[in-house]
């Protein structure tokens, strides 16, 4: 938690062993690392727990508005794993989320439909699914999101898309204009056609 909510961040990196002495030389290999096989089980054979074995020394700070930090993990299985920490956000509810579609894969992937459900339908014979990832609330207010490889942010994709249109938002600048009583109309009227 100490990470997450670690506010005093002037750079685009820190490094732990720097700002936090004590996590970087603590021993961490009894906390397995957070999955998607080992949180959203449901009673299934999991995969063996992969456990913390060391953290790099230099932690990835993000620019957004919450400063998620990007920490990676050295496991005990040898490989590198990277966790996102997000102070400012409520995960419970991302938790919810991604159990409901856990339970969405699992309807999915049932090859016997049962006798009850007369009619076949085509796409339960496609090999569809929702692509989960693991999400750890430390309370209401942090928690700890497992690092998918090989995505984009949709703010990040919007934001190229923006660049090369020739359009730029000044993040800061909106903050404020979000504390305005008629930001409402401002946005709806102004700032939303911009991008249409």
């Amino acid at each position: 938690m100490e990470i997450c909510e670690f506010d005093k961040l002037k750079d685009s990196f820190l490094l732990l062993s720097k700002s936090f002495p004590k996590i970087h030389l603590s021993n961490f290999s009894s906390v397995s690392f957070p999955t998607s096989s080992l949180i959203y089980s449901n009673g299934r054979s999991m995969d063996c727990p992969i456990y913390f074995s060391s953290f790099e020394d230099r932690v990835e700070i993000f620019s957004s508005l919450q400063k998620p930090k990007k920490v990676i993990v050295h496991c005990s299985d040898g490989t590198s794993r990277a966790i996102l920490c997000k102070p400012n956000d409520d995960l419970r509810k991302d938790l919810r989320f991604l159990e409901l579609a856990v339970l969405v894969n699992d309807l999915l992937s049932k090859k016997k439909r049962p006798d009850s459900c007369k009619i076949e339908f085509e796409f339960f014979s496609l090999s569809i699914g929702i692509s989960v990832y693991a999400v750890v609330p430390l309370n209401e207010n942090c928690g700890i999101i497992e690092w998918m490889e090989h995505t984009l942010s949709l703010r990040s994709i919007l934001l190229t898309q923006y660049r090369d249109l020739g359009m730029t938002i000044n993040h800061s600048e909106f903050v404020e204009l979000q504390k305005q009583a008629n930001f409402v109309n401002y946005f709806a009227n102004t700032i939303l056609p911009q991008y249409l």
